[in-house]
């Protein structure tokens, strides 16, 4: 066109766009710093020692959300990927390619996510002592691995709902919604360390909550503006049932093999007999269709075998 925009007018463009974005992933990050500070706080007033809180803080940082950000790398990956496509199709005016994106993500990223909570809550010890060698805390290690579960899935859904209501060019809500959890999120933490003496389970439970009320604030917005309502049983019901048999199934399968193998071997084992189980318990429960699985890598070699193994028709 004839019009000549400003470079004033497009760097404010430019950073009212950005600014949002930028402060949403600082209120995520920050959480966890806040979290050790007050977590430090009440536990020394409690008659810690340094050394005490700064080894359970080591195992939950240095251990869990390591691990824990294997899985939530989806997520953080998806979302980007995501905005443009919402986008244009907001631009376009095509709600059903906008409510086809914001199905299709949020389904695949639980596919992925859940079993990876469980998994890890199943194999906790194992893993950290396979890939830590820890010398002591193993059995907090594990414990934090279990009770850690929630915090993945729901980080992961979180980080993606944020995602699409940016690419729906809804960049104020998720940054409020975020303040508002990471407000929650604080007094919830103080108060289960100082009152409820959970110890580093607080800072869990706290970061549980701190995703849940994100989630839940999201979802509300996004059916707000495109009268979006999230498919339930491919989604979320058939993952958690295949992923619950999975862990069991690899629990079962790491102590067998735990009897005649060392750790590591064992470890690996019961993760791959894992990934099967959960593979052939999605189709079995019709979480992936024949046309979905065609659309995998080698789509055609996987349908044949399930269609041998009687899972497919």
């Amino acid at each position: 066109t004839g019009h000549r925009e400003s470079y004033r007018f497009i760097y404010r463009i430019l950073i009212l766009t950005i600014l949002p974005i930028i402060l949403s992933t600082l209120i995520y990050n920050i959480s966890n710093v806040l979290d050790q500070g007050i977590f430090n706080a009440v536990l020394k007033s409690q008659n810690y020692t340094e050394k005490q809180y700064a080894t359970i803080w080591g195992i939950y940082s240095g251990k869990f959300r390591v691990l824990m950000n294997v899985p939530l790398s989806l997520a953080s990956s998806l979302g980007p990927a995501v905005v443009p496509s919402l986008t244009a199709a907001v631009a376009s005016h095509n709600k059903k390619g906008a409510l086809r994106t914001v199905h299709s993500s949020t389904r695949y990223t639980m596919i992925i996510t859940i079993p990876c909570a469980l998994g890890m809550a199943a194999l906790g010890g194992p893993i950290i002592q396979m890939l830590f060698h820890p010398q002591s805390g193993l059995a907090l290690s594990a414990g934090i691995m279990a009770a850690g579960a929630p915090v993945i899935i729901l980080y992961a859904l979180s980080t993606l709902s944020t995602a699409i209501l940016q690419g729906l060019g809804r960049l104020r809500e998720p940054l409020i919604h975020c303040a508002v959890a990471l407000v929650v999120h604080i007094i919830a933490l103080y108060a289960m360390l100082r009152y409820m003496n959970l110890n580093i389970y607080s800072v869990m439970y706290a970061n549980i909550l701190f995703a849940l009320i994100i989630c839940i604030l999201n979802a509300l917005s996004i059916r707000r503006y495109i009268y979006y309502h999230q498919e339930w049983r491919k989604t979320f019901i058939v993952p958690l049932i295949a992923s619950i048999i999975m862990a069991f199934a690899a629990y079962a399968f790491y102590h067998v093999l735990h009897m005649l193998f060392g750790n590591g071997f064992s470890t690996v084992a019961a993760i791959l007999a894992g990934i099967l189980v959960y593979a052939v318990s999605l189709v079995a429960f019709r979480g992936l269709t024949k046309s979905e699985l065609l659309k995998f890598p080698k789509g055609q070699l996987i349908v044949k075998l399930f269609t041998k193994m009687g899972l497919l028709h």
